[in-house]
């Protein structure tokens, strides 16, 4: 049943929007009515056939009335509200543009539930999905700026050229970026379990650069939809490159998110609304290729550990241990990690709680074999005393 609140919204749905969500969503085209302007689809689904008229034309005198008649099928066939329904039959980059913001919808089809709690999840399982979602944008979001500004520098031929570095990473995260980069949720569903989540809104300053470059909301949202497109195909050659594309810590908060995830033994359909109309789109990604993309991700960080230079204060040292205690000087974070190196070699003989060291920083993942258990270990490689211009 349609709500009036619902059919206020039928004049918004674009025929060729809904194709694209037909087509996407299992639907099959299977001819059309010339004298009607309007196309048959048709889906199958074990033992059941539905069929549905899609109206090419919101100038027809019936068009409201045959899009009624189609999205009473699909309340059927999806197991959703009509209300949800319509929401996703308009095209989300116009909601984008409306709202000046990114949005991306999350559907879940959990595949291990009975109906009756086929529309619930976990609060902490929602809540470790949408928390290690956020992570992955102010990852993505550090870097890519960070990107940006080596390629103005660079443009400039400037001496003072910001080579790409894992300064991007570990540095602490700005007040401008961490605000494009955080994401609000905005809406849940009633029908089948969802959420809609969105950037911040871009000030006026912001909006008149849009002709000169891709806002970074555009581009936070843009690298997270292609790492899923990618991680849904059999064949993860895509996937390395678009990681590659990246800086590793951008892999592992990716990889982070998959975990939280796959505890929800779902499928994903996500629909991304951008304000740029060249961009958004659906994508999905199964449970067994998440599962399958987190088993990739994890043996390239273990075959090939990140190692990077921090510049950070001595807190504690343990030499029969061997371990000891930085903060880095940027970022605030305090790192215990294991010396793989002879300490003797140090400019002084020792280490002096209180100085300043350039350390060089191996990360570790580990996996107990016996529980599956994984832990991100630290090594110090090298190190010597920071000197600070």
């Amino acid at each position: 049943m349609i709500d009036r609140q619902s059919l206020n919204h039928i004049d918004r749905i674009d025929p060729l929007f809904v194709e694209g969500y037909l087509s996407f969503n299992g639907w099959e085209k299977n001819g059309e009515i010339p004298n009607r302007k309007a196309s048959i689809w048709q889906r199958k689904i074990d033992r059941d056939f539905f069929s549905v008229i899609l109206p090419i034309s919101q100038e027809l005198r019936d068009f409201s009335a045959r899009i009624c008649e189609l999205i009473e099928v699909l309340e059927i066939v999806e197991k959703r509200s009509a209300s949800e329904i319509i929401l996703s039959l308009i095209d989300q980059n116009i909601i984008a543009q409306e709202m000046q913001r990114e949005i991306l919808t999350f559907r879940f089809s959990f595949l291990y539930q009975s109906n009756s709690i086929y529309r619930e999840i976990p609060t902490q399982q929602i809540g470790g999905i949408l928390t290690s979602l956020q992570t992955l944008f102010y990852a993505v979001g550090q870097y890519k700026s960070y990107e940006k500004l080596n390629d103005k520098v660079k443009a400039l031929n400037s001496s003072q050229y910001l080579q790409e570095s894992n300064t991007a990473s570990n540095s602490k995260l700005t007040n401008d970026i961490k605000k494009q980069s955080t994401l609000s949720l905005i809406e849940t569903f009633k029908g089948s379990f969802g959420v809609k989540v969105a950037t911040c809104k871009l000030r006026n300053q912001q909006l008149n650069l849009l002709e000169q470059e891709d806002p970074l909301t555009e581009i936070i949202s843009e690298t997270f939809f292609n790492l899923i497109e990618k991680s849904n195909c059999k064949d993860k050659k895509e996937l390395m490159i678009e990681l590659q594309k990246n800086h590793k810590k951008c892999a592992s908060s990716y990889r982070n998110f998959l975990n939280n995830l796959i505890r929800t033994e779902s499928d994903i359909y996500i629909n991304w609304g951008s304000m740029n109309s060249r961009k958004g789109g659906r994508t999905s990604l199964e449970y067994s290729e998440a599962l399958a993309t987190f088993e990739f991700i994890t043996k390239m960080e273990m075959e090939n550990p990140e190692s990077y230079e921090i510049v950070g204060e001595l807190i504690a040292a343990n030499k029969d241990k061997k371990t000891l205690i930085i903060e880095h000087k940027d970022s605030d974070k305090k790192i215990t990690a294991k010396i793989s190196f002879d300490i003797d070699t140090l400019q002084e003989n020792e280490l002096t709680i209180g100085k300043l060291y350039l350390a060089q920083i191996t990360e570790v993942l580990s996996r107990n074999s016996a529980t599956g258990e994984e832990k991100m270990e630290y090594e110090i490689t090298n190190m010597q005393i920071a000197k600070i211009r």
